[in-house]
């Protein structure tokens, strides 16, 4: 089938508008109704772009365009018909962030604009920060101090079968739990392993009970007294 070309632009037009029709496309037929006519100049960028549908933007996007400060770094079409029409370095001093190389103070290595410190030394930082006394948990380095050797499985698992393999606080089974049940020392002595002084917890409240510890020795005793 013969291809048909509109009669202003060039641009390939469908056969019934070329018969019946103004013989023009959309566009040019729009500027005739109005009274307008394309110029000689884009005549002759329509013709040496072929009648393409986005001749403006191809015969654009063929020159170079340059950067309106500096004039030296070469930028895309679209940052200099839609942007600042600056390369990244004017468009960035404008705004005053100018990408300037920042260091860490420790180790030399290149970080952020804002940062001080690499995430190495930042964290060796933070950790010589919260180590020993300085951990808000701390309580006189006891959680240091190993088990003694009576604090052994068997006596665990004699602990947790007298407590019917239950946390005493939220009363959830070992069988719903994803870990198993821990045994838990009532007055934070780890030397004192007797039975009165042992109670079976679960992974999350055994957490809880590292805080207030003065209400929840109380809560134990009271919680074994009624036991016995």
């Amino acid at each position: 089938m013969k291809q048909c070309k509109c009669i202003d632009c060039g641009k390939n037009i469908s056969y019934p508008t070329f018969k019946y029709g103004g013989q023009r496309c959309r566009k040019c037929a729009g500027l005739k109704r109005r009274g307008f006519k394309h110029s000689k100049k884009t005549i002759e960028k329509i013709k040496q772009y072929k009648g393409s549908r986005h001749w403006r933007y191809e015969a654009e996007n063929h020159k170079k365009h340059y950067c309106k400060i500096c004039k030296i770094v070469e930028i895309t079409y679209q940052t200099w018909k839609y942007g600042s029409e600056r390369c990244v370095s004017c468009a960035m001093i404008k705004h005053g962030k100018y990408k300037e190389l920042h260091y860490c103070v420790d180790c030399g290595k290149e970080v952020s604009t804002y940062a001080k410190r690499c995430h190495d030394c930042n964290n060796l930082i933070l950790g010589l920060k919260l180590a020993g006394k300085n951990h808000p948990r701390y309580i006189n380095g006891l959680s240091l101090e190993p088990y003694p050797m009576k604090f052994n499985t068997k006596l665990k698992t004699k602990i947790k079968k007298r407590d019917n393999f239950k946390c005493q606080i939220c009363g959830k089974p070992e069988i719903e739990q994803k870990y198993k049940l821990h045994v838990h020392h009532i007055d934070y002595d780890k030397e004192n392993c007797n039975e009165d002084n042992l109670i079976t917890l679960c992974g999350s409240c055994h957490i809880k009970t590292n805080f207030n510890r003065n209400y929840w020795f109380a809560f134990f005793v009271y919680i074994m007294e009624n036991w016995k």
